[in-house]
C-alpha cells in the first residue's frame, strides 16, 4: 500500500471515530438529567459532593417536615463571576433521567429544589420551589392544584447576576367557592402561570433575612409572605415538553439570549406578560422586545410572531415589524405586554417572543441594558 493510500485510510478511520464520538456525545447530552429539571442554562449547573453542605441543606425545616415524601437527594453548584449558588434537589424516586421524564409525562413522583448562597461560611436560603408535583393541596379543602411545574432561574448579563426568577405553571386549579347548598361548590381553572423576580441587590441585603435554629438564614416573612421586594408576574401558559420541560418557559424572555424564546400554549395563541413592580421602581417609559423565535430566520418564520401589542389597561398600542430578529423599542406606559394580532407561522401554531425589557422613568432598563 502506498504512503498516499495509507494516509487516506488513516484519515477515513479518524473521520469515522470522530463521527462516532460526536454522536455518542450528543446522545449523552440529550439524556442529561439536568436538561430535564433545570432551564436552558443547565450545562452551567454542576453536581458536586460536599458532605457538610449536603447535610445542612437536608436539615432545613421543610426537608425535615416532609422527609417521608423524598428518598433521593442531589447537590449542585452554579457559578457567575465571583458568585456561587448551590441547588439542593429532593426527589420522591431515584433521580434519574428516565424517572424524571416519566414523571413529567405521566404525572408521577415529586421533585423539589432550594437555592442557597454562602456568606462568611453561613448558608442563606434564597428561594425554594417544587420542580414537579402531580397534585398539591393548601392543607384544607379550599384549593387543589394539579401538575405543578416550577423552576428557579438565575437572570444574568455578562456573567453578572441580576436576580432570581421563581416561576411556576399549573395545569388545573380547583377552588372551593362557598356556594349555597344545591349549587356547584368548586370552581375549576386550567393553565395558570405566575412568577416572582427578586433583584440580586435585595437578595444580598441581610436585613431581609433572619437566622433560624438550624444555623441557616431565611427570608423574613409577614403572615407567610416574604417582606423582600419582588416583581410579581402573570403570563401565558407555556409550551411544555417532557424531555426538556423548561425549554420554552418564561425565563427565556428575560435571559438576554435571543436564541431562546418564551412560547405560549394557549387556545387563542395570544401571548401576554403582566409585571407588577415594587414601590422602589418608577413608572414605565419604554418597552423593548425581540419578536418571535429568533434563534434563526427559519425558526422565526416557522412559528407565530406578534404583529400588534397593547398593555393591560392604559390602551397603548404598537405595530411590530416582521422579519426583524433584533430589538424593537416603543414608548410605553405599563410593565405589560398583550399580543392583539399575530403573523402565522409556516409550520407551527405557537406564538413566540425571544426577549422583553422595560425602561422606567429613571432611564434604567429593568434588566440593566
Amino acid at each position: 500500500m502506498s504512503v498516499k493510500n495509507r494516509m487516506k485510510r488513516l484519515f477515513l478511520i479518524f473521520a469515522v471515530l470522530l463521527t462516532g464520538f460526536s454522536l455518542f456525545a450528543n446522545e449523552i447530552s440529550a439524556s442529561d438529567l439536568r436538561k430535564v429539571i433545570f432551564g436552558n442554562r443547565w450545562e452551567n449547573i454542576i453536581e458536586i459532593t460536599d458532605d457538610e453542605l449536603f447535610a445542612a441543606c437536608k436539615n432545613t425545616p421543610y426537608m425535615k417536615y416532609y422527609s417521608y415524601r423524598f428518598t433521593d437527594y442531589h447537590l449542585y453548584e452554579e457559578k457567575y463571576g465571583d458568585e456561587t449558588l448551590y441547588r439542593f434537589v429532593a426527589s420522591s424516586k431515584p433521580l434519574t433521567y428516565e424517572n424524571a421524564v416519566k414523571g413529567y409525562k405521566n404525572g408521577t413522583g415529586e421533585l423539589w429544589q432550594a437555592v442557597f448562597i454562602k456568606k462568611n461560611g453561613t448558608l442563606y436560603q434564597l428561594a425554594s420551589e417544587c420542580i414537579f408535583n402531580l397534585a398539591i393541596g393548601d392543607g384544607t379543602v379550599r384549593c387543589w392544584t394539579e401538575d405543578q411545574l416550577g423552576g428557579i432561574e438565575v437572570i444574568s448579563r455578562n456573567n453578572k447576576i441580576l436576580g432570581l426568577l421563581v416561576h411556576k405553571y399549573l395545569s388545573r386549579i380547583t377552588t372551593h367557592n362557598c356556594a349555597e347548598e344545591g349549587s356547584p361548590s368548586f370552581d375549576e381553572y386550567t393553565k395558570k402561570s405566575s412568577a416572582s423576580f427578586y433583584f440580586w441587590s435585595d437578595l444580598k441585603d441581610e436585613s431581609y433575612f433572619e437566622l433560624k435554629d438550624d444555623g441557616i438564614f431565611y427570608l423574613i416573612c409577614d403572615r407567610g409572605v416574604p417582606i423582600i421586594p419582588e416583581v410579581t408576574i402573570d403570563c401565558s401558559y407555556p409550551l411544555i415538553e417532557s424531555k426538556h420541560p423548561f425549554k420554552y418557559t418564561l425565563q427565556n424572555v428575560f435571559d438576554g439570549a435571543p436564541s431562546t424564546s418564551f412560547v405560549e400554549d394557549e387556545e387563542n395563541n395570544l401571548i401576554f406578560i403582566d409585571m407588577y413592580m415594587p414601590k422602589s421602581v418608577s413608572r414605565c417609559k419604554k418597552i423593548k422586545l425581540i419578536n418571535g423565535y429568533a434563534q434563526n430566520k427559519k425558526l422565526y418564520l416557522n412559528n407565530n410572531r406578534i404583529k400588534n401589542i397593547t398593555d393591560r389597561k392604559s390602551g397603548a398600542y404598537a405595530t411590530l415589524k416582521d422579519s426583524v430578529l433584533e430589538n424593537q423599542i416603543f414608548d410605553w406606559n405599563e410593565y405589560s405586554l398583550h399580543a392583539v394580532k399575530i403573523w402565522s407561522g409556516k409550520k407551527y401554531n405557537d406564538t413566540c417572543i425571544a426577549e422583553l425589557d422595560f425602561m422606567s422613568e429613571s432611564g434604567e432598563w429593568l434588566f440593566g441594558e
